[in-house]
């Protein structure tokens, strides 16, 4: 049942009554004052006038307790316009929430239309820029009961191989290929290539190291404990590798970032590396008030130019850890959107088809402000070599080309 309240219906004497104070204050409406006795004196009703005299009020002078009593009925005075729109719009929440546009299922049918149509990939971290992104993607192309992408918090790019391949209900997620490639290269996991199929190339994950400012070139961090994020991250993964590669021998600490930033200003440790999508969430929020920290870079060698692309890190993305004008030339790691190579025709199959149809459809909406500047650099129809792509994903890409090329002849004619 709605109700709406007029102010007129309660207060009386210039006040609100304390029936209806108190029905509003438990509603939610409004926060019920405080009973002080000047507020308790004035609402009470006068005693009748003993026989014999005047009913007619006398004139008191001015006092403290009167001004107070005046201030707050002047106060109320303005409350009844104030509590009178909140009520309003009370009511029409209410009203708005019986006739909402979107249907919660409310039969078997429905249900399955909405379990048929969802999609749930896993991403990354909490403050991690793939959660963030997946969580655009879900906004792009959320269709109701038609289509609907729900992004997972994930432990990292690493971890989301195994999820990918043996979790029940995850079908997508977030694959950094250096870790991928490891993984098939040495058997680790027997015919990953032919078990994981991608949708499409996804962000370069540039390489982050944190350090004192004492410390100015990676090869300084030998034999210094440097954290590299909780084990079966792919931070943890890719920062093993790249130093590793370098030939730089580090003492590793598996701390999570937030940890890891305290340590670092104790002074505990020596450098934290992070790798994502540039820029960090966590990185840009670091304490660093007295500039004695900064981002230091990582030389682009034939020791990793296999693996890792060259990248840069500048003030625009991490004022006070990089000094305007000169930008940090670091890696970065390509990643990828990748799915369980179901067969086809199977209803999971169908589901990724659904969505990759949605997604790819809506794809330049991810390409423009408020969105992260990231997929401004993503090309969806880019191959990744030693992978193949998910069948239906590859014949939109055919039919997107082909449709390009026939417009362009069009016009050229």
């Amino acid at each position: 049942m709605t109700f709406r309240l007029h102010m007129r219906h309660v207060t009386f004497g210039g006040m609100m009554s304390g029936v209806a104070l108190a029905c509003l204050a438990a509603t939610g409406v409004i926060a019920a004052p405080a009973a002080t006795p000047e507020i308790v004196a004035a609402a009470t009703p006068a005693s009748p006038p003993l026989p014999g005299t005047s009913t007619a009020p006398a004139l008191p002078k001015a006092s403290a307790t009167a001004t107070k009593i005046h201030h707050y009925r002047h106060h109320h005075r303005y409350r009844h316009h104030f509590v009178h729109h909140r009520v309003h719009h009370v009511v029409a929440a209410k009203k708005r929430s019986d006739n909402p546009v979107r249907t919660w299922p409310n039969d078997s049918k429905e249900v399955a239309l909405a379990n048929r149509n969802t999609v749930y990939i896993i991403s990354g971290r909490l403050i991690s820029s793939y959660l963030r992104m997946m969580a655009e993607v879900g906004a792009v192309v959320d269709e109701g009961n038609k289509m609907r992408a729900v992004p997972m918090i994930g432990k990292g790019t690493l971890q989301n191989v195994s999820d990918v391949l043996y979790l029940k209900g995850i079908d997508l997620g977030i694959f950094r290929l250096d870790s991928l490639n490891y993984l098939k290269k040495n058997n680790i996991i027997p015919d990953l290539d032919k078990r994981i199929v991608y949708i499409c190339p996804f962000t370069n994950d540039e390489m982050h190291i944190l350090v004192p400012d004492s410390i100015t070139d990676i090869h300084q961090l030998e034999g210094k404990k440097v954290n590299i994020d909780i084990a079966g991250s792919g931070t943890n993964f890719s920062a093993s590798l790249v130093f590793k590669r370098l030939g730089i021998h580090i003492v590793p600490t598996t701390y999570y970032e937030k940890v890891a930033f305290v340590k670092l200003h104790q002074g505990e440790i020596s450098g934290d590396v992070s790798f994502g999508a540039a820029p960090l969430a966590g990185l840009r929020a670091f304490n660093n008030e007295n500039h004695h920290f900064h981002l230091i870079g990582v030389p682009y060698s034939d020791k990793i130019s296999d693996t890792y692309l060259p990248a840069t890190l500048t003030a625009k993305q991490y004022p006070g850890l990089v000094d305007p004008g000169k930008p940090v030339s670091t890696i970065a790691a390509p990643t990828m959107i990748g799915a369980y190579n179901w067969p086809e025709g199977s209803q999971r199959y169908e589901r990724i088809a659904r969505f990759v149809n949605v997604f790819f459809t809506n794809f330049k909406e991810l390409q423009h402000p408020p969105r992260h500047p990231k997929w401004r650099d993503i090309n969806i129809a880019a191959t990744i070599p030693g992978w193949t792509r998910f069948k239906p994903a590859q014949e939109w890409i055919d039919k997107a080309t082909a449709a390009a090329s026939d417009k362009a002849a069009q016009k050229a004619n």
